[in-house]
């Protein structure tokens, strides 16, 4: 299952405090993660997709779009059951990188809504936001550009501005923080198994 994991800072004189977003469109309780999934309404636009809890409806699941990331990288398409199956389901008037820019619109659109609510609209629009996304560790060079421009065109940000970082890199911190653990201290180890190729790729 594809997850997206949001989080908001505050800033302070100690570490910044992570908030998680916990609410979702059609979730019937609190989660800080939401499924990657959508499907899209006839008009076939992102304001109107379908997605997250709201995918998951019964009567939506014939039409319903996983795993797409993976679909960025053709390299690992084929090596992937999941990946090829998702392929059968692309709409024959969308590309793959509309795909992804369109989930990330409507997960960007509820991110403000979010923020707009806990802040305030004149504060947000004074605030400079930062992004950070997470990509599968195996992911080649083209793959990364590709999600940064598809990240680009749902409004995050120029790729100068978006920060890339690999899954297994983030899950490392979140054991960190989980654990109660600071930010790594000169001569500190931290000892991080490899990671097979199906677990790299948590879309």
């Amino acid at each position: 299952m594809d997850w997206s994991r949001l989080e908001k800072t505050q800033n302070t004189n100690e570490e910044a405090k992570i908030n998680v977003i916990q609410q979702w469109p059609a979730g019937s309780r609190t989660s800080d993660k939401v499924p990657t999934e959508f499907v899209y309404t006839e008009d076939g636009s992102w304001e109107t997709l379908k997605w997250g809890f709201q995918a998951q409806a019964p009567d939506l699941s014939p039409g319903v779009i996983r795993w797409t990331k993976l679909l960025l990288d053709p390299d690992y398409t084929n090596l992937v059951p999941e990946a090829q199956e998702a392929s059968k389901k692309i709409p024959h008037n969308k590309a793959v990188t509309e795909l992804v820019t369109d989930y990330l619109s409507a997960l960007r659109a509820h991110i403000t809504e979010t923020l707009t609510a806990v802040y305030g609209l004149t504060f947000l629009k004074r605030s400079k936001l930062k992004y950070i996304l997470t990509v599968p560790a195996i992911w080649s060079e083209k793959a990364k550009e590709t999600h940064l421009e598809a990240a680009g065109k749902a409004g995050y940000g120029s790729k100068e501005e978006l920060v890339l970082i690999s899954e297994p890199q983030a899950a490392s911190i979140a054991a960190f923080r989980s654990l109660g653990h600071g930010p790594l201290r000169v001569s500190e180890l931290f000892l991080q198994r490899a990671y097979s190729l199906s677990e790299a790729i948590t879309i």
